[in-house]
């Protein structure tokens, strides 16, 4: 349905953004672990020329490719900016609510593939009125 979970790319995307976000929320290590952790992450995937995937050996790098294929960037190891121009802060906004947003970030990437993959799926223009 509409709300549902049950594809497996809702936990693959939202799994890793939940437990960082939790991380932070809970203080599991000290912010400055966490954030060195990200940065090194990062500093290995930003040399990446072709699929990140192929870099991906942790959590936090499978973190960052997996929200840069639903078009999240990162501001910090803190921070993030979702597909819709939203701000989360892992500090000030609950895991459970960053979670969501992945999830609707979830159900437009599959769209935007679904549209990808059968021309003429999403109308160029407003068919209801």
């Amino acid at each position: 349905g509409a709300h549902g979970t049950l594809d497996p790319a809702f936990e693959a995307h939202a799994g890793p953004l939940k437990h960082w976000a939790t991380a932070w929320w809970e203080r599991w290590l000290k912010p400055d672990v966490l954030d060195h952790a990200f940065r090194m992450a990062a500093f290995k995937l930003g040399s990446c020329k072709a699929s990140p995937w192929a870099k991906v050996t942790g959590p936090v790098t499978a973190l960052i490719a997996s929200m840069r294929r639903l078009d999240w960037n990162f501001l910090s190891a803190r921070e993030a900016i979702d597909d819709r121009g939203i701000h989360w802060s892992f500090l000030i906004d609950s895991p459970a609510a960053i979670t969501a947003a992945v999830w609707q970030s979830v159900r437009r990437w599959r769209l935007g593939k679904l549209a990808q993959a059968v021309p003429g799926l999403v109308p160029e223009l407003c068919d209801v009125g």
